[in-house]
């Protein structure tokens, strides 16, 4: 729910000119890595556990109760390359910073929990 909530905000911004609509910079390529790691621990849990359902609002209503492989790679992908569209570098910088936390918290998390079972 956070993720939506602050790229929202984030794509609301006033756009003075657009000369260049895709930015990728090392801040694009942290954020394709943790989306893909936390990506690759849920694919691994739902894979391992039959009832395991996404416990995420937010994902839930984008994804489903269990995302495919290809619907996470779809969505994850289509987040990594909008929020790197952000014209304002430094609102782009910290919504990457933010988002790269909060799949990395999500991949441990994923990890800690099929340790668990």
């Amino acid at each position: 729910m956070f993720e939506i909530c602050f790229l929202a905000v984030t794509l609301c911004t006033p756009v003075r000119s657009i000369t260049k609509p895709f930015h990728p910079d090392r801040y694009t390529l942290v954020h394709a890595v943790s989306a893909a790691y936390d990506g690759a621990t849920t694919a691994n849990s739902f894979r391992n556990c039959q009832t395991c359902e996404e416990s995420d609002p937010a994902a839930r209503f984008v994804l489903g109760r269990r995302p495919s492989d290809a619907r996470m790679a779809l969505v994850g992908a289509g987040v990594v390359v909008g929020v790197s569209m952000i014209p304002n570098r430094k609102i782009r910088h910290v919504t990457q910073v933010v988002f790269s936390v909060v799949h990395i918290g999500e991949g441990t998390a994923n990890l800690r929990a099929s340790a668990n079972r």
